[in-house]
This record gives C-alpha cells, sequence and structure tokens, in this order.
C-alpha cells in the first residue's frame, strides 16, 4: 500500500468493533454480546451522555480482558473526575478513549501498519495485528488517567502519571499473578508519557507516541471546541484523509469537516476552525519528525 485515501467517522470508529467482532477467532471469558453491539449501533453521532461513556469504556476493558490487563481503577478515578469537572468549557475524556482508540484502528488499517516494526522476522500479518491490538488498547484507555490526579499547579503533566499509573498496574498484576507482562506493554507506556510533552518524536523511531500524538489531536467527535467568552458546540462531521507513504517523509493530509447547520453563529465557527487548524498545524510541525501532516478544518 502505497496511498491510500479514506474517511473516519464517529460511524466508522464503531463499525472497527462490528467487524472486530465479525471476524473474531480468538475467543475470551466476558467478551462484547450481542446487546453490547446493539447498544453501541443505537448510540448518535457525536454523543457523549454518560451511558454512552459507560458502553465505550465497557467495550475497552473488555478488549483488555483478553491480554489480562483490564485495570478498573484509573478508569473509576477518571470518570469521577470528569464528574466533579462540571464547567461549561470542560471537554470530556472518556469517549473520548473510545474514539481515540478508533482513529488509531482505521489508521493502522489504511497504512499505518507500514510504520509499526515487527517484533520478529517471521511474524505473520495476523500477530503483528495482535501485537498492535494489545499495544494500541493500553495506550489509548490509559493516555488520559493522569488527569484524575496531576497537579497542573506543580508542573506535573497528566502523559507523565498516566504512564506511571499504568507500569503500577502492570507491576502489580506481576506481583498478583505471578506472571511477567510483556515488554510490548512498555510501548505503551512510552507512548503515554510521550504524548502530552514538548519533545519531538521521530515517526521512524516511535510510531506509537506517533499515533497517540495524532489519534489524540485530532479527535474532535463529540468534544466541545471554545471561542473566548462563549462555549460553541461545533460538531465535526467526518475527516477525509490522504495518506502517501511514497514521498520522503511520507505525507498525511487531514480535511476535518464541520457541517455548515450549526446550533450557534457561523462567525464563531470560522474562527474557531480557522484557529484550530492553526494549532494543529504547528503542533505536528513541531513535535512529529519523518511524517509531514498538513490538516485543513472546512466547514462544508
Amino acid at each position: 500500500m502505497k496511498t491510500n485515501q479514506f474517511k473516519i467517522s464517529d460511524d466508522e470508529i464503531k463499525k472497527v468493533v462490528f467487524l472486530k467482532e465479525r471476524y473474531r477467532t480468538v475467543f475470551y471469558p466476558d467478551q462484547l454480546t450481542k446487546k453490547d453491539l446493539q447498544d453501541l449501533k443505537k448510540i448518535p453521532t457525536n454523543d457523549c451522555t454518560y451511558s454512552t461513556k459507560e458502553l465505550f469504556t465497557s467495550i475497552l476493558l473488555k478488549y483488555s480482558k483478553l491480554y489480562g490487563k483490564n485495570f478498573e481503577g484509573p478508569l473509576n478515578q477518571l470518570k469521577l473526575f470528569e464528574e466533579r469537572n462540571t464547567e461549561a468549557n470542560h471537554r470530556d475524556h472518556i469517549c473520548h478513549l473510545f474514539r481515540v482508540w478508533g482513529i488509531g484502528q482505521i489508521l493502522y488499517k489504511n497504512g499505518f501498519s507500514e510504520f509499526i516494526p515487527k517484533f520478529k522476522v517471521d511474524e505473520t500479518e495476523e500477530e503483528h495485528e495482535a501485537n498492535f491490538d494489545f499495544i494500541w488498547c493500553l495506550a489509548t484507555l490509559y493516555h488520559d488517567v493522569g488527569y484524575a490526579t496531576y497537579s497542573k499547579a506543580k508542573g506535573e503533566k497528566h502523559g507523565d502519571i498516566g504512564a506511571k499509573i499504568l507500569l503500577d498496574c502492570l507491576n502489580e498484576f506481576t506481583r498478583i499473578t505471578g506472571q511477567a507482562w510483556t515488554s510490548h506493554a512498555t510501548l505503551a507506556v512510552n507512548a503515554i508519557r510521550h504524548h502530552d510533552d514538548e519533545d519531538q518524536i521521530d515517526m521512524k523511531k516511535d510510531p506509537w507516541s506517533t499515533l497517540l500524538i495524532i489519534g489524540d489531536e485530532l479527535q474532535e467527535f463529540g468534544r466541545n471546541i471554545q471561542v473566548p467568552g462563549k462555549i460553541v458546540r461545533a460538531e465535526i462531521h467526518e475527516m477525509e484523509i490522504f495518506l502517501d507513504l511514497t514521498t520522503i517523509p511520507p505525507e498525511m493530509h487531514v480535511n476535518m469537516q464541520y457541517p455548515r447547520n450549526q446550533p450557534t453563529s457561523r462567525n464563531d465557527i470560522d474562527a474557531e476552525t480557522s484557529e484550530k487548524m492553526k494549532k494543529l498545524n504547528e503542533l505536528f510541525e513541531k513535535r512529529i519528525h519523518n511524517l509531514t501532516i498538513q490538516v485543513d478544518c472546512l466547514i462544508v
């Protein structure tokens, strides 16, 4: 696969789960039920209600249970943090976890698998995808749990705290079960640590942190966007992505599309999407090396 054009939407993210369950060959205790899939299908686009948060986290916890690494404690703390934050400008971090997971899955299927190195020379395509699923599930499920306990006033970063929380959970898992956790998990810990710092990440050397930064920054489904003095609920419709692996470095062009029909004035949306585009392009240029990313925010 050298070039690819594809779309990411809330519906496409949910479709990732449907396809995984349709073609599942590895089964596990307490796996997704038919009711889980029916409930997922009913969730409206951009929804972020309590029941949706519960279902999204339940799905990821069940997937992490496949690998024996489902740590509910940190997620429960994050849920309490979300419940306590009732300010109008607070942005969701629960549904966000699931949607970042889905964005990464779609990117992997559409070319990013080329960036993920094999763990062994004779690794099959199925083994490669299974390794990706494990690391990516850990990285996305726990990447924001540090928000619940970090202190911005003390100069702490939620990524550092989140990485330590996951590492502590893994060590506790080993203490209780006697089973050593694999070195694969350190890639998830590392990605969580780096996703909100200011260091430049080389995509060739650390595709996991690169992918988490991209997914975390592009994920706007079901989240408020902010305009000074106002809170604007601008619902993103979808992202259209063109990935070109023939160039050096590879290039990724993202069109973030916002519907023209919004529950607020277009002037506010114009201002915010313009600022969003500027912020993302500056961030990707500063933080990611060996992958060129260009973002356009469009009102369609």
